[in-house]
């Protein structure tokens, strides 16, 4: 059955069943929180603007923990990952929590704050914000995406089943398409509550794949594969790549296995699978050179060029030509310079003496910058320095 916690501004927790469309207040509390969170054990935590705790609901009474404080000041979004991560939003941040080491460390910022809520989805965060969208943020590599445009005004609660996306907003309830960008006013009976809704969170979202509904096996051929399902990436729970085979599970709709498939092609876009091949090689050369996670349509350009013919190399020669690649390690820089530059940025380390004098000699009897700089993007180091990035594959349009 899917439900819904929720808190409101009146200190009122209570409960929405989506499957029955009934809603009621359970307790009062005797904190007003900004948001509330449940893991995969059924444990209830709640948010202040500068507090966590732990909610014990019995019947129509609520014990409440304090667990620990935030310097910040600000929290309105709570979470927990499938994991049993915790994350939460305030201002324009993201941060996640330690409830054991007593830590709460910021992990990402964006060019917004936060309206009240987020949802996790394997490796992307989405929180709302209070520029009116739905924003996705990758907990890897820190890239970002706007998942939904126009969301209502003070959605402050968000709460994802394991097929739906509901908001809740005011003393009003939507359901979310992703894929058509559009949501729908879902109709409760029952009590509402008397304050107006600060936060949501449901448990069926850690619903356990190990219930595939569909099951299907698509085997590819040694050529580069596609294959398209009627699904957003946000309808996927789960992804396991283990050589060519990869296994993707849609909510409780269907679970795929591939083999030697290395394109879904989805709705809004693809996830690649070939990590070793065009989509890999485009993603790293593009970190490798810009010190930065690939932007959306950059690396979608790349990736559909390479699958088109060009060379890995054609495309560190267009990056090293690039005014921001310029920018970054300098017009005049010496090859002394250009090397150690290239340690620090695509490895993250200093260059030891015997690796720097190598690639100096290399341009110095030669060979071009771009290169050397495709040398160390597909360096072992750097493949599996980047590999956690893109282990459930890339994601382009």
């Amino acid at each position: 059955m899917a439900n819904a916690y929720f808190v409101t501004s009146q200190g009122e927790l209570g409960l929405a069943d989506f499957s029955n469309r009934t809603i009621s207040v359970l307790a009062k509390t005797a904190n007003t929180y900004t948001d509330i969170a449940i893991n995969k054990s059924g444990d209830l935590y709640a948010v202040t603007f500068d507090s966590l705790y732990k909610l014990n609901l019995s019947g129509s009474s609520v014990t409440e923990q304090k667990v620990l404080s935030f310097s910040a000041g600000s929290m309105n979004a709570l979470e927990f990952a499938a994991d049993g991560s915790l994350y939460a939003g305030g201002g324009s941040s993201v941060y996640k929590i330690d409830i054991g080491a007593q830590t709460t460390t910021r992990i990402d910022s964006f060019n917004s704050t936060s309206a009240g809520d987020i949802y996790i989805q394997r490796n992307e965060l989405v929180i709302s914000t209070n520029a009116e969208d739905l924003l996705s943020i990758n907990l890897q590599n820190g890239a970002e995406a706007v998942a939904f445009n126009n969301i209502p005004s003070n959605l402050f609660g968000l709460a994802k089943t394991s097929d739906s996306l509901f908001g809740f907003y005011n003393k009003t309830v939507v359901e979310f398409d992703i894929e058509a960008q559009t949501f729908g006013q879902v109709a409760f009976t029952g009590t509402l509550p008397s304050g107006v809704f600060w936060g949501a969170t449901s448990i069926d979202q850690f619903r356990d794949p190990s219930l595939p509904g569909k099951v299907e096996t698509i085997n590819g051929s040694a050529a580069l594969d596609h294959i398209t399902k009627p699904f957003t990436k946000f309808d996927i729970s789960f992804v396991e790549i283990s050589g060519s085979t990869v296994v993707i599970q849609f909510g409780d709709v269907e679970r795929l296995t591939l083999n030697s498939v290395e394109r879904v092609d989805l709705l809004q876009g693809t996830l690649a699978f070939d990590l070793d091949g065009n989509a890999g090689q485009s993603y790293r050369i593009y970190q490798a050179a810009f010190d930065r996670a690939p932007d959306s349509a950059g690396l979608s350009y790349w990736i559909k060029s390479m699958d088109g013919g060009t060379q890995l190399i054609d495309v560190a020669s267009g990056f090293v030509g690039s005014q921001e690649f310029q920018s970054i390690y300098g017009a005049d820089s010496t090859d002394t310079d250009f090397v150690g530059r290239l340690y620090l940025n695509v490895l993250g380390r200093e260059g030891e003496t015997a690796g720097i004098a190598y690639w100096t000699g290399e341009l110095q009897h030669g060979t071009s910058r771009a290169q050397v700089l495709a040398g160390f993007s597909e360096s072992q180091e750097n493949v599996v320095g980047v590999a956690p990035a893109i282990s459930e594959g890339i994601w382009y349009s």
